[in-house]
């Protein structure tokens, strides 16, 4: 059995990503943007307490999540958001190609969390597994699409609010 983290734990950690990545949004979505086009954010473990958690955004707003270790809210939740919102991220990841990125990891490092997209926006799906999750910019390794993927990443969270109501972390703002 896991044990749910903390109260202590969770009241000390902070969001990791900042407000700056929904003011980069389009200030219009594609009208090509459905109710059904999604993109999934999985967070895997890491050789320690790294949240792992999942999180889909949907076209018409809705969100789910699940919750599996290291959060404040295990399980799966529901919610949505508003939905000019969810087609604004959606539209984010067609202008910039998130189909056409790969994450990569150049160096030796062992332990570091994987984060995974999926998207599905009309006939376009893609995967990107991103190995070190935002953690390779730190030492300033990995590929160039690193930090464009790590924004995204860090959209979805705080677009879908996953971060404090699964992870339980506080927001600075």
């Amino acid at each position: 059995m896991v044990e749910p983290v903390k109260a202590v734990e969770v009241a000390e950690r902070r969001c990791v990503s900042a407000q700056s990545e929904l003011d980069a949004l389009p200030e219009k979505p594609l009208a090509t943007i459905g109710a059904a086009d999604q993109v999934v954010l999985r967070r895997g473990a890491c050789f320690g307490r790294c949240p792992v958690y999942s999180v889909t955004l949907f076209g018409d707003g809705r969100v789910t999540a699940m919750g599996e270790r290291n959060v404040a809210q295990q399980g799966p939740q529901e919610w949505t958001i508003a939905p000019e919102l969810a087609r604004r991220v959606l539209s984010e990841f067609v202008r910039v190609d998130a189909f056409s990125r790969k994450a990569t990891m150049v160096g030796h490092m062992t332990d570091l969390p994987t984060a995974t997209l999926e998207l599905s926006i009309g006939k376009q799906k893609a995967v990107i597994s991103h190995y070190g999750a935002g953690a390779e910019l730190q030492w300033q390794m990995g590929g160039k699409d690193n930090a464009l993927i790590t924004k995204l990443e860090a959209l979805v969270d705080q677009a879908t609010e996953a971060e404090t109501r699964v992870v339980g972390c506080s927001v600075d703002r």
